[in-house]
């Protein structure tokens, strides 16, 4: 976790929150209308109080500041230490560090009133999100003559959106053949090999900057996907990250659950074509959909709350999926701060990803990945990123010019 989602936490109880005014703490359960989901509300609230780095009124516009009821000292006989000969009598034992934080926002979050409701119900959307995300899946037909506008709103409401049909046939095939070739020569291939930055059975081969690959459409991104980009870092400048073969070996375990990038969604963009057809048995990504950090400033606290949920929890808050049927030469596209794993290989076939990272104007070097990365792999991906840069991996005409 970043520190900007360490901020986006102390947010909760800063003077930008909600006043939590006293109350009755059954708002929640009307706000919610059952047990299940009040636990998870208050695991999230929890968190939230959690994270506080700093105590802080919390005030509505137009209001006081809000100050929680001070701490009182213990009483001689409530004392851990009562008996001692070395306790002096009235004084309080050290505060642990970060206690009187947590024990401040824990009590406004506690004293919830319908004042409320929207703060809960907003952080509730964010975990649970849009249902036909889960319910209906992100399959969208790469030939169908609405493709951009539904990939595009796919990707905005879900994070993450499957183009089928979205690499041509003909040029999968002579990209496939090219990879072939780097791993029949055994010298330059082992310099491209990156067997440290993945793990549960993973790795990855650097691809270099030379035909096929130096075409922007033969990495990953067709003039459809060149749109579907452009739309969603919204006119802003990006380009190419780094691009590579990685591989799921079988036998393989699950990767934890994890973000590509601890801040902000629309920073790093993650397209995935499928170099073979994948079964459930060969281990897809699994996502959880709509967990990206938030852009709003009144939405950070929520956001950061609900990623530290997954993390304690190890699983998604909300609703989750997996592609039971991955095609050949789909492409999946996701923001890389939604939280998603591999899940494991036992299917006796290795799972051949094609990998392209695509990123906001100089976040590539602020992120600055590579740097584990082979000395060979450094300097293809130099070129990649000469090649194809902003403003739209150097692409300056298309349907949204």
């Amino acid at each position: 976790m970043g520190r900007r989602a360490a901020s986006s936490g102390a947010a909760a109880c800063s003077g930008d929150a909600q006043q939590l005014e006293p109350g009755a703490a059954s708002t929640l359960r009307s706000v919610l209308g059952g047990p299940a989901l009040v636990a998870a509300a208050v695991g999230v609230l929890g968190v939230v109080a959690a994270f506080c780095s700093q105590a802080g009124s919390v005030r509505q516009e137009g209001s006081a500041p809000a100050q929680p009821p001070p701490l009182q000292p213990l009483s001689a006989a409530a004392r851990p230490d009562a008996g001692s000969s070395t306790a002096a009598a009235g004084v309080v034992p050290p505060m642990p560090e970060g206690l009187q934080t947590n024990w401040e926002c824990a009590a406004r979050c506690a004293a919830m009133t319908d004042g409320d409701k929207a703060v809960v119900e907003r952080t509730l959307l964010q975990a649970g999100c849009d249902p036909e995300c889960t319910r209906d899946g992100v399959l969208v037909d790469a030939a169908a003559v609405d493709a951009e506008a539904q990939a595009l709103g796919m990707l905005k409401r879900c994070g993450v959106v499957q183009l089928k049909g979205g690499y041509d046939a003909e040029l999968l095939g002579r990209v496939q053949r090219a990879i072939d070739t780097i791993a029949e020569k055994k010298s330059a291939y082992n310099k491209l090999v990156d067997r440290k930055q993945l793990h549960d059975g993973r790795f990855q081969v650097y691809l270099p900057f030379r035909a096929p690959f130096a075409e922007r459409a033969a990495i990953g991104v067709s003039d459809l996907v060149l749109r579907v980009l452009d739309g969603y870092f919204d006119g802003r400048g990006f380009g190419i990250d780094h691009v590579s073969v990685l591989t799921s070996s079988s036998p393989s375990g699950n990767q934890s659950l994890h973000p590509d990038v601890p801040y902000f969604k629309g920073l790093t963009v993650s397209v995935h074509t499928a170099l073979v057809d994948v079964t459930t048995e060969m281990g897809p990504t699994y996502f959880c959909p709509c967990t990206g950090e938030a852009l709003r400033r009144e939405d950070w606290p929520g956001s950061a709350a609900i990623k530290m949920t997954i993390l304690k929890q190890k699983a998604c808050f909300g609703p989750s999926f997996a592609p039971s049927f991955t095609s050949k030469g789909t492409v999946t596209i996701y923001d890389g701060a939604m939280f998603h794993q591999g899940l494991a290989n036992g299917s006796g076939k290795d799972r051949p990803v094609l990998k392209l990272e695509v990123g906001a104007e100089g976040f590539p070097e602020r992120r600055n990945y590579i740097q584990m990365a082979p000395s060979a792999g450094k300097k293809q991906t130099r070129l990649f990123r000469e090649a194809l840069g902003p403003p739209r991996m150097h692409h300056v005409q298309s349907k949204r010019s």
